[in-house]
């Protein structure tokens, strides 16, 4: 599975704050995501409804990324945010939706 971004800056401006434990679990999550592809449920992944995703990293902040399925071998991430910033992030998310 081939992970894109959105927005590069983006992504890399929000991935700058975070702590060193969260980066760790993180790229382990991206790991898997793209290992596992649609495979990849509920702790990791969780699925909000029309074709809309979220990643959940469980530790600190607890990073979210917000992503779809672009193709059957493609993740589109669309924003990224926080546990408490997620309703803000998941209506920027289904903006910026294909």
């Amino acid at each position: 599975m081939e992970i894109e971004h959105h927005d590069e800056r983006e992504f890399a401006k929000w991935y700058v704050r975070l702590g060193p434990v969260e980066k760790r679990k993180l790229r382990f999550e991206l790991d898997r995501l793209e290992m596992e592809g649609v495979r990849l449920g509920l702790p990791h992944v969780r699925e909000l409804g029309d074709g809309l995703y979220e990643l959940r990293v469980r530790v600190g902040q607890q990073p979210r990324l917000y992503f779809e399925y672009a193709s059957s071998s493609r993740v589109r991430m669309l924003t990224y945010g926080r546990k408490d910033t997620q309703d803000r992030d998941i209506r920027r998310a289904r903006g910026r939706m294909t």
